[in-house]
């Protein structure tokens, strides 16, 4: 194995670590979703389990297409990592500040349609 494959197999490390914090950064956008609206047991359990699936069916694509179909236990490693990481060191405060930000939009919005409902009944009842 030469330096250039060295090389190559640690941009591929790299990119699977950053390829398992992007995927626990969408569990994270589907964990705020459930904070806003509130899901029932089944409906949790069948998110999590197509979202895994969705995450298990990335994952195998990727190391296909980057390591010429050769499937690497480092490159899973490194997806584990790269969730592990986010995890620890962003993941609360993206969940956190993400939920109260799509609250305020909810909020914004439900006012701007509730006012234009109004105004519409309004205009319906004159005119």
């Amino acid at each position: 194995m030469g330096y250039s494959e060295i090389v190559r197999q640690a941009q591929l490390f790299v990119h699977a670590v950053l390829t398992g914090a992007a995927l626990l950064f969408v569990y994270d956008l589907l964990r705020m979703i459930r904070r806003i609206v509130r899901h029932r047991m089944i409906g949790i359990a069948l998110q999590d389990m197509l979202f895994w699936m969705f995450c298990a069916l990335w994952l195998f694509a990727f190391m296909y297409r980057q390591n010429d179909g050769i499937i690497r236990g480092f490159l899973v490693f490194g997806a584990f990592c790269g969730m592990c990481l986010y995890s620890v060191c962003l993941s609360r405060w993206v969940v956190k500040g993400g939920t109260a930000m799509f609250r305020s939009i909810f909020h914004v919005t439900g006012r701007f349609f509730s006012s234009s409902a109004l105004l519409s009944a309004f205009f319906r009842e004159c005119c």
